[in-house]
This record gives structure tokens, sequence and C-alpha cells, in this order.
């Protein structure tokens, strides 16, 4: 299990919020992302951020690939 985090702004060429674990040498800063939940994947993170209002939340390609759409 891992801990997940979601970016507030993002940069990306398709505007998705991205979600990203704990161990990411992309995370987000503190005061950018919000604290997601410990899960087992990064497909179970990312359901939680779009149920949290996330609509465009996506995988980080680097620590999140299987939860990587866009």
């Amino acid at each position: 299990m891992k801990l997940y985090y979601i970016n507030h702004k993002t940069t990306n060429p398709n505007g998705n919020n991205e979600v990203h674990s704990e161990d990411c040498r992309y995370l987000p800063s503190p005061e950018n992302r919000t604290f997601l939940g410990c899960f087992s994947n990064g497909i179970e993170a990312k359901k939680a951020a779009k149920d949290n209002g996330f609509s465009k939340a996506d995988g980080c390609i680097h620590c999140c690939s299987e939860a990587h759409t866009e």
C-alpha cells in the first residue's frame, strides 16, 4: 500500500490533474497537491480522485503508469 496525491494545477497538454504516489520524483509541492489516501495501486487512487471531483484525473506516467490513459 502506498500514499497517493493529486496535483491542483496542471501544465500538461490535456489539462489533466495527475495522480502521484508518495515516492514519485514528480510529486507536486505540498501546496499544489491533495492527499487522496492509501491504496494498493494507481487505478484505485485515480478512481478516488474522480469520486472527489477531479473529473480529469489521470495517472502519472512515471509512478502510476497502470492508471495513465492520456
